[in-house]
C-alpha cells in the first residue's frame, strides 16, 4: 500500500511539473555582453546553461 502511494505521488509531481512548465512562457534566448565579461557558467541542463556575470 505504501509503495503504491509513494509512486501515485511520485506521479502527481511529475504531472504538476509539466503543468507548471507550460505555464512558464519563454524568454529571449540570446545572450549579449560585453566583449571582456567574465562569466562563470553555474549550472546546466535540458533547459539551457544558467550563467552568473562575476562583479
Amino acid at each position: 500500500m505504501v509503495v503504491i502511494l509513494s509512486q501515485c505521488m511520485r506521479l502527481f509531481i511529475c504531472l504538476a511539473t509539466l503543468a507548471f512548465a507550460q505555464t512558464i512562457s519563454p524568454t529571449d534566448r540570446n545572450i549579449t555582453m560585453d566583449r571582456n565579461a567574465a562569466i562563470v557558467i553555474v549550472g546546466g541542463g535540458p533547459a539551457g546553461i544558467h550563467y552568473a556575470t562575476l562583479l
